[in-house]
């Protein structure tokens, strides 16, 4: 199993790093853990995989790799959580790092009872923590650091996007048989936008085509904006939504549907319907600070947005005809 793995590594087209997880210690549950050899311990891991802590800095963002077992040395027993001499180690890592620099941390289960290894991300600002092992996608935090796990591939998960300022969520499923449930080990729906109270003046449109050109709403009030949307791609090429700040028309939020893919700002998001969806359903919110995105019940982007209102919404389609089913746009106080 391990030289398969260390064989995909070698062919992946990026480079691949790994973290260790409960099921790549051999003899975990036993005492015979702790004869490292090729088939105890850490051994079979270190020899086809890599080193259980790694770190590196790209495009001056710091990236630390740890491992993650509290193993009892007499009853062989696993518990959760970042070993001591794992926690120093991220500590040297950290200080040897420009002041300022943005830290992210993975390591197999990012969720730790021990508050030293806390005290270090908390002193050092690590941004973020990331892990799996949980087999669904979790948000948790605890002394203002945010931790998130993911699934596999093979049902509900996420990807990071980070970028030199900032860093963008897609949590995406597309292994549920129905769009409109989640199996319960899924958990993916959208957010609670809990905008009820603060939505102002409506606007409702219906059975709008458009054949390369663009149709503006009125300008929405208020410091945030909330649409809801049915958009049918028809023949063409690019459509959707722009959200226009009215004081700043400059700085355009651009969301595309194209074919299966939508497009927030030039990122692409694959294979966002099901097969034989023929359309998009989109609901769209940008408040206090932040764009969030649901698309089809199977894709919720976050991004950091510094976007403020009065904002206006601009339909729009390219090199073709396409149908917005039905629009509804509020501003937010």
């Amino acid at each position: 199993m391990f030289a398969s793995v260390a064989d995909y590594t070698r062919k992946f087209p990026v480079p691949l790093f790994h973290t260790i997880g409960n099921h790549d210690v051999v003899g975990i549950h036993s005492t015979e853990w702790k004869n490292q050899s090729e088939i105890h311990g850490n051994g079979a891991f270190t020899k086809y995989l890599g080193p259980v802590r790694w770190s590196f800095t790209y495009a001056g963002v710091h990236f630390v790799g740890l491992d993650w077992a509290l193993i009892d040395p007499k009853e062989g027993t696993a518990e959760l959580g970042v070993p001591d001499v794992a926690t120093e180690w991220l500590r040297r890592d950290l200080l040897r790092q420009k002041p300022g620099t943005r830290a992210f941390v993975f390591l197999h289960q990012p969720w730790s009872p021990t508050d030293a290894f806390w005290d270090v991300l908390v002193e050092h600002k690590v941004e973020i923590v990331l892990g799996g092992h949980s087999h669904r996608n979790v948000d948790m935090s605890r002394r203002g650091i945010t931790a998130l796990t993911t699934m596999n591939l093979r049902g509900p998960y996420r990807t990071l996007t980070i970028h030199q300022d900032r860093y963008e969520i897609i949590d995406r499923c597309l292994g549920c048989k129905d769009p409109s449930y989640h199996s319960r080990n899924c958990r993916l729906k959208a957010p609670e936008l809990d905008t009820l109270a603060r939505r102002q003046a409506h606007h409702q449109l219906a059975e709008i085509a458009l054949a390369s050109k663009e149709q503006a709403l009125e300008q929405l009030p208020g410091d945030g904006v909330e649409i809801v949307a049915r958009i049918e791609t028809g023949q063409a090429k690019r459509c959707g939504v722009r959200i226009v700040p009215s004081d700043s028309p400059e700085e355009v939020v651009e969301i595309a549907c194209a074919g299966e893919s939508l497009f927030v700002d030039g990122l692409e998001i694959p294979a966002v319907p099901l097969p034989g969806d023929a359309h998009f359903d989109l609901r769209v919110l940008i408040s206090s600070g932040r764009l969030i995105l649901t698309s089809n019940l199977r894709v919720v982007y976050e991004k950091p947005l510094k976007l403020r209102g009065p904002l206006r919404a601009i339909l729009f389609a390219e090199d073709g005809e396409a149908r917005f089913r039905n629009i509804e746009a509020w501003g937010l106080n």
